[in-house]
């Protein structure tokens, strides 16, 4: 089975779930502390990018693969900073872990843990700005308060 094959494997709502948990993780995490429009766009293209590279990576497991290269093929949603964008971002997650757990084998780790990684590259992607602007810590504590929900959301150690 090849990865374009990987979608025919999941019923139409569980592949939407999976399909959409990038965009919706990503979200989360611009939303835990929101930033100026260069940071936010910062953090979008680093969402787009981590998509774009995980199309050709096998060592992100077929699932993945299968999920990014959908998604890096379809147009940008329109993402928005929410405040309920976090706790929904980790409703969903939580659904992802459901819907991979019924399922066996190592591809639903590996999809999670994938998540997280992309997670935290978003929060890493801009830096904040401190004191009179110095720079600041890369990911906020804001932003690390939602990376430890969501490790755990996705039963993962962090």
């Amino acid at each position: 089975m090849d990865d374009a094959d990987e979608a025919g494997r999941w019923s139409r709502e569980e592949w939407a779930l999976l399909r959409d948990a990038p965009w919706i993780v990503a979200a989360g995490v611009m939303s835990a502390d929101p930033s100026g429009p260069i940071s936010t766009g910062k953090e979008l293209d680093t969402t787009v990018a981590l998509l774009r590279d995980a199309v050709d990576e096998p060592s992100v497991g077929r699932l993945v693969r299968a999920v990014a290269a959908e998604v890096a093929e379809a147009p940008i949603p329109d993402l928005r900073v929410a405040p309920a964008a976090p706790s929904q971002s980790l409703r969903h997650v939580e659904q992802v872990v459901a819907v991979l757990g019924a399922r066996p084998g190592s591809a639903g780790l590996a999809y999670r843990r994938w998540l997280l990684a992309l997670a935290r590259a978003v929060a890493d992607a801009a830096v904040d700005r401190g004191f009179l602007g110095l720079r600041g810590p890369r990911t906020s504590e804001a932003e690390r308060h939602h990376l430890d929900d969501l490790a755990e959301a996705l039963d993962l150690d962090g």
